[in-house]
C-alpha cells in the first residue's frame, strides 16, 4: 500500500508472483511461503490496506508482512475449493464461499460460522458476494438462478428472486446499497435498483454476449464491467457504456 510499484499478482496452479517495478518484470518463482500453487483469490482488505486475503485450496491465508509469509486461518471449506472471499468496507467482517456454503467471521479471520448453503449438486451454485460499499449491514451473493441479500451483515440470506439467470460477478453502487449490478454469461450487465428484487440491462449488444464475469469501480463513480472477451467502461456509473 506505501508503494505503488510493488504488485502481486495469481498465476492459476503456479501461485503468487511479485513485481516490484510496477508491473514491468515479476520473479521467476513464486512469491512468498505457506501457501500452495492453487491460488484462486487475492483480496486487499479496503478499510486496512496492510491486510491481504488468499484463498487456497479450501482456506483462508492472510499474511503479517505484506506476503512474504502466509498463515492459514480457521477456516476449512465443507466442499472443495473456496471460489471468493468480500471484506466489509468497515470493520473485520468478511464473507467466504465455496460452491455450496457462504461463511462469515466477524473478526478478520479468527473465527468462521456457515451462513447460507445451498442444496449441492442440486443446480444452484454460489458464485460471488459482496457487501454494499456504503452500508456494511447489507450483503450480497449471487449464484446460479439469481441474487441472495443480507440486511443484518451476512448474519442471514434470502433470495431475492424469483430470477432464473445465471448470476456471476456482483458489485453496489459506491452510494446507494439498494443499486446491485450483476454480470450474467449471456444476457449482458443487468442493475437492479430495489435490492435486487428486479433487474434490467444496461450496456450494448457487444456487451451482452461477452461472458460477464466481474466490475470494478473507480474512484470518481466510473465502472468497468469485465467479460471473457473483452472490457467495457462506463464514466457515469453505468449509464452509457464504451467498448476498450
Amino acid at each position: 500500500p506505501n508503494d505503488p510499484d510493488e504488485v502481486l499478482i495469481i498465476r492459476y496452479t503456479e501461485g503468487i508472483f511479485r513485481s516490484t517495478d510496477g508491473a514491468a518484470t515479476f520473479g521467476l518463482e513464486p512469491y512468498g511461503t505457506g501457501v500452495s500453487g492453487e491460488v484462486r483469490d487475492l483480496t486487499q482488505s479496503p478499510n486496512d490496506p496492510d491486510t491481504l486475503y488468499v484463498l487456497a485450496g479450501n482456506q483462508v491465508f492472510e499474511p503479517h508482512d505484506l506476503g512474504a509469509t502466509w498463515n492459514a486461518q480457521s477456516l476449512v471449506g465443507l466442499y472443495n475449493d473456496l471460489l471468493g472471499i468480500a471484506p466489509a468496507p468497515t470493520g473485520d467482517d468478511l464473507l467466504a464461499f465455496d460452491a455450496f456454503n457462504a461463511y462469515r467471521s466477524t473478526d478478520g479471520g479468527a473465527n468462521w460460522t456457515t451462513v447460507l448453503q445451498v442444496v449441492p449438486f442440486s443446480g444452484d451454485v454460489l458464485d460471488s458476494a459482496t457487501y454494499s460499499q456504503s452500508d456494511a449491514s447489507i450483503a450480497y451473493i449471487s449464484y446460479s438462478r439469481g441474487v441472495f441479500r443480507s440486511d443484518d451483515a451476512a448474519q442471514t440470506f434470502t433470495d431475492t428472486g424469483p430470477f432464473n439467470t445465471w448470476s456471476r460477478g456482483i458489485s453496489t453502487s459506491p452510494t446507494n446499497p439498494d443499486e446491485v449490478f450483476i454480470a450474467t454469461s449471456f444476457d449482458g450487465p443487468l442493475r437492479s435498483t430495489d435490492g435486487g428484487v428486479t433487474f434490467a440491462p444496461i450496456g450494448n449488444a457487444a456487451m451482452a454476449s461477452g461472458n460477464g464475469r466481474f466490475y470494478v469501480w473507480e474512484p470518481d463513480g466510473g465502472l468497468w464491467y469485465g467479460t471473457l472477451s473483452g472490457i467495457h467502461h462506463s464514466p457515469d456509473g453505468g449509464a452509457t457504456w464504451t467498448n476498450q
